[in-house]
């Protein structure tokens, strides 16, 4: 039985080529990496939603932030321009609020 690649996500027919770096190794990319992972902690984002908005598969989002794996100019690219989309759909709440205001004292001071 053939499947049409219409049938198939496009993602995960997508080689992963080039780049591989034994984990350990420093990489030039290592800015983005960190800040990626900045990102995903902050934010509560999954591997699924990452890898959606960098139009690539799980185990590749996986591989880059292990240190596998150099992220792709392409990668970062989709990423930019959709991560915003990502972190705004999130649940959740990123800062910790106070149900309500502490009490104020007459100066204005947090009491």
């Amino acid at each position: 039985m053939d499947i049409s690649p219409h049938d198939r996500q496009e993602a995960s027919v997508k080689a992963v080529t080039g780049g591989y770096n034994p984990i350990g190794t420093p990489t030039v990319s290592d800015g983005n990496v960190v800040r990626l992972k900045v990102i995903i902690s902050l934010f509560g984002l999954s591997l699924s939603e990452v890898s959606k908005a960098g139009q690539v598969s799980r185990p590749y989002v996986s591989r880059v932030l292990s240190g596998g794996l150099h992220p792709s100019a392409k990668f970062l690219r989709h990423l930019e321009s959709n991560l915003h989309g990502v972190v705004e759909r999130r649940h959740g709440q990123v800062f910790s609020i106070a149900v309500t205001d502490p009490p104020e004292d007459v100066m204005g001071a947090v009491v």
